[in-house]
């Protein structure tokens, strides 16, 4: 993909004066971190797209204008993520700095590729999508906290380029921020969101009497890593694949869990097809003899001692972590042994489930390397496709920053029914391995 450079144009999206000042007020000059956020201190940032088919006689200028427009009404808001995370070598730990003259670097370009190459399920390198990606800026002591680029194709349509960092907030957060500004942008409005839209940043409201903080800054210490300077994936030599798992799909995973068990089968559609994915993922990379993770993030707003609204922008979730022996999962019954092992963590969360399970919070960095824990990225519950800034739905939604081989990213179909989305990042040879099993299984 070539963006024209004649019109790649970076901008200071900056706050705009006729927003109401009433959240602004809440705010102080800094936010502390909570244990929570601590967990992605040391993360590459998280990169999303959003594609958007427009088709004339409404399009660039009027598009432009409009999402600039809005977005800046928008930061009035979400004024946070405008700010740094900044480590002052006099500070014992980092936290979110909010300054009066804040902005957010906002990327306009144009791509004289077709908005099907990037909308299709087909197969791409993974470096096709880095283009439409911005970057975000950090150093040893600061980091920026969240970058946008528009992207244009002429006489199709736009897409959105978001990339934020995760010590600021969660992929909940990141559905907030984007559905507060499509309101907005949709709308035309500047007087105040409706309160379903309205984030709440207190970080006294995450109760840490556990101290649990104090250990993740110890461990941070331990590894004598302070440094804020984003690490960066690396895409070279891989491609990127996209599935889906039909509502249809699910079914027959069910009626084959019922068929095996000689009982219907009650998992959720979210455990059925977890199971499927890591099934598949430990037969790719053949996890014969070795103890394998599959991790997903479960929202705790409405699960701690102290429940959070549900509008709080920051992050709220835990590693639920499922384990199997890699040969059981490769047996005929490996899909029933993945399911009921990923429903057993997910029952295990409970209640206040963090002071019990804090070692879950630094998994060992080898687990990884070896590939045998595999993770999830988004969910089908951020209902990203309902993201309308006024010409309607986006046409596919990708998270492009999922690492090489052990991670896959999890959405709600775009048609609104009961099936799922999913994108992972691989070698071509396996991508195609994975593509045969993952079709097999849902025969």
């Amino acid at each position: 993909m070539v963006l024209s450079p004649a019109i790649e144009i970076l901008e200071a999206c900056q706050i705009h004066p006729d927003v109401d000042s009433k959240i602004e007020s809440t705010l102080q000059d800094s936010i502390a971190l909570s244990y929570f956020d601590l967990q992605y201190l040391q993360f590459p940032p998280t990169e999303r797209l959003l594609f958007y088919e427009v088709r004339p006689p409404v399009f660039a200028d009027a598009i432009l204008s409009n999402l600039k427009r809005s977005l800046s009404l928008t930061l009035g808001y979400f004024r946070p993520i405008a700010g740094k995370l900044v480590w002052p070598s006099d500070s014992n730990e980092p936290f979110i700095q909010i300054d009066e003259d804040d902005s957010i670097p906002l990327t306009i370009a144009e791509s004289n590729v077709d908005l099907d190459f990037f909308c299709s399920d087909t197969p791409r390198r993974a470096t096709a999508y880095r283009p439409l990606i911005p970057d975000l800026q950090s150093s040893d002591r600061e980091s920026g906290l969240m970058a946008l680029q528009i992207t244009i194709f002429p006489n199709h349509g736009f897409c959105i380029g978001v990339t934020y960092h995760h010590v600021a907030h969660d992929g909940k957060g990141l559905s907030l921020f984007l559905k507060s500004w499509a309101n907005i942008c949709k709308n035309r409005c500047t007087d105040s969101l409706p309160p379903e839209l309205t984030p709440v940043y207190d970080r006294a409201l995450i109760d840490d009497q556990y101290n649990i903080k104090e250990l993740l800054l110890n461990n941070v210490s331990a590894y004598k890593n302070t440094s804020l300077k984003l690490r960066e994936i690396d895409y070279e030599g891989y491609y990127r694949g996209q599935f889906t798992l039909s509502s249809s799909a699910i079914d027959g995973l069910r009626e084959f869990v019922t068929q095996r068990q000689g009982y219907p089968c009650k998992m959720s559609t979210f455990v059925l097809a977890c199971a499927h994915l890591w099934v598949c993922l430990v037969k790719t990379h053949k996890l014969f003899d070795k103890r394998v993770y599959f991790v997903c993030a479960a929202d705790l707003r409405s699960r701690l001692q102290f429940p959070v609204p549900a509008t709080y922008f920051g992050n709220c979730v835990f590693p639920c972590i499922a384990s199997a022996a890699g040969n059981d999962l490769m047996g005929e019954d490996g899909l029933i042994l993945a399911m009921e092992a990923i429903s057993e963590a997910l029952k295990g969360l409970g209640v206040d489930p963090v002071p019990g399970d804090v070692k879950k919070l630094s998994l060992r960095p080898d687990l990884f390397q070896e590939m045998r824990v595999l993770s999830l990225a988004g969910s089908p519950q951020l209902r990203l496709y309902d993201t309308d800034f006024g010409w309607g739905r986006p046409r596919k939604v990708k998270v492009v920053s999922i690492s090489r081989n052990g991670e896959i990213s999890l959405a709600e179909s775009h048609d609104g029914s009961r099936g799922m989305e999913i994108g992972l990042m691989m070698t071509e040879e396996k991508l195609g391995v994975f593509s045969s099993l993952f079709a097999d299984g849902i025969k």
